[in-house]
């Protein structure tokens, strides 16, 4: 979107929001484009006027959408997947990865790659008893899709040159090994409290001055 389109969006929006925009002068407005142009230069003008289309004939507030409301409206990504998608694309990985798996680990879309973190995993998963593999490991990956998902939508609204900044230093572990999904609530050890441990110790000096 260049500033030309951007300005005739705010066209729309100032049309059906005339109040907001009526001492707004001719240089304001061109101000208004270009910053709207600047923020906005990898979208269509097409799918932002639907956006606003659909925000204005939704809107109850009464005041004119702001860029990240009208980001919001946009449709996702054609080739994002859904969770349950993603996980049967791995579920499939893992069923014939046991000699071949980093070939397996190649064809996944990147996303998927990503929450796997290597495929590795592939070749352990595939040796796991499936009732486990359908419980705690989807159950992991699901989570772990949906929140590198959320990210990938989020980093979608930003500018071009300000996506690679995002998410800049963050951890890109993928699930953990099957051995650490094994462990069980009850192998946790909690450390004991302080106050207990004193109170304990003061009861076996008691006894041994008692025995004493």
């Amino acid at each position: 979107m260049n500033q030309t389109d951007a300005a005739r969006l705010l066209r729309l929006i100032s049309s059906a929001y005339p109040r907001f925009f009526r001492d707004t002068s001719q240089e304001q407005a061109q101000e208004m484009a270009l910053v709207w142009a600047n923020l906005l230069p990898d979208k269509e003008l097409s799918e932002m006027t639907v956006a606003a289309r659909v925000f204005i004939r939704s809107d109850t507030s009464g005041f004119p959408p702001t860029i990240g409301q009208l980001m919001a409206l946009l449709p996702p990504d054609k080739d994002e997947l859904g969770e349950n998608e993603a996980w049967a694309l791995v579920r499939s990985a893992i069923s014939r990865s046991r000699y071949n798996a980093r070939e397996e680990f190649e064809k996944l879309p990147q996303m998927v790659q990503k929450c796997l973190g290597g495929h590795e995993l592939l070749t352990d998963y595939a040796e796991m008893d499936v009732g486990q593999l359908e419980t705690v490991v989807a159950s992991g990956f699901k989570r772990n899709y949906r929140d590198e998902a959320a990210k990938a939508r989020e980093k979608r609204k930003l500018p071009p040159r300000l996506q690679g900044l995002y998410g800049a230093g963050e951890s890109t572990d993928g699930l953990p090994e099957p051995k650490e999904a094994e462990k069980t609530s009850s192998e946790k050890v909690v450390p004991m409290p302080e106050e207990l441990k004193e109170k304990l110790s003061h009861l076996l000096r008691e006894k041994e001055n008692a025995d004493e």
